[in-house]
């Protein structure tokens, strides 16, 4: 009711909070030792800020609609550590390695942690022992052939 009365649709709406609540990469540069990502953000922050997207110059979410945390009914399901979850899989960026994607990881948690009190962040499975024990074969199968070879010459 209150959209038809702005003439206004829910489209506009959908659009002006897919323009106004984004964190959209802007390019990336890269280098031997490090990989920089510029990021366009406009993501809300707090779900006040939500509200206070603008779909016209005169009108903002807020105007139109109530903005609250709720829960949606689930059309999947997840189960992590043995409990409901919402999962999110993390990948290692192209060229980058796997235990530096891991301790990036880590070192966040506890800042998502702080922002999102109402969430529990629980890792699930990081594959970090198989790849340490990968890695260590790896050096000592190395390592090993290297040695052969030296004692061989």
């Amino acid at each position: 009711m209150k959209l038809a009365g702005l003439h206004l649709s829910v489209s506009d709406v959908s659009n002006a909070l897919k323009l106004g609540n984004k964190d959209m990469p802007m390019g990336i540069i890269m280098n031997q030792t490090n990989q920089n990502v510029f990021r366009l953000l406009t993501e809300a922050s707090d779900i006040r800020e939500i509200g206070d997207i603008n779909i016209t110059p005169s009108v903002k979410i807020k105007d139109v609609a109530s903005v609250s945390y709720s829960i949606k009914d689930p059309t999947s399901l997840y189960r992590g550590n043995g409990e409901q979850a919402i999962a999110l899989t993390i990948q290692r960026p192209y060229g980058g390695a796997v235990l530096d994607t891991i301790k990036s990881v880590n070192k966040i948690l506890p800042e998502l942690k702080k922002r999102f009190p109402q969430l529990d962040f629980k890792v699930s499975d990081s594959q970090e022992e198989l790849v340490r024990l990968s890695n260590a074969k790896l050096f000592l199968n190395v390592f090993y052939i290297n040695f052969q070879i030296v004692a061989i010459w």
